[in-house]
């Protein structure tokens, strides 16, 4: 709520990121989640209602000025939070993804492929 969070960029995602929390990215009820009039405010989502998981993003990156490194770990750990019994989707997935970046012109230097620590919780 607006009480605990007042906006994306007073959003305390580096804080648990910085605890070693892991976080998921979610844009569950896209009914409820944005507003297409803000998409206009960011050139990457120009042709997107801010209801998109793209908006999501968008705000990961314009609001609360995360890398894109940070943004694609967070990407990375929601499907592993949700696909985690199947390995080989999420190294899929992490090598698609990768390629998107690339395709887009952003430059990562990503970690290879490889299954999260046993130690590691979700």
């Amino acid at each position: 709520t607006a009480s605990r969070c007042p906006g994306y960029a007073a959003h305390p995602i580096r804080t648990f990121r910085a605890a070693g929390v892991r976080v998921a990215l979610g844009c569950d009820n896209l009914t409820l989640s944005g507003d297409p009039d803000l998409a206009s405010g960011y050139p990457l989502l120009a042709d997107f209602s801010y209801a998109y998981p793209s908006g999501e993003l968008a705000h990961l990156r314009a609001d609360l000025g995360l890398e894109w490194t940070e943004i694609r770990d967070i990407l990375l750990d929601t499907v592993r939070a949700g696909f985690a019994a199947d390995a080989s989707f999420v190294r899929q997935f992490q090598l698609e993804l990768d390629a998107a970046f690339r395709d887009a012109g952003v430059h990562l230097i990503p970690d290879p492929p490889h299954d999260p620590p046993a130690s590691r919780k979700p």
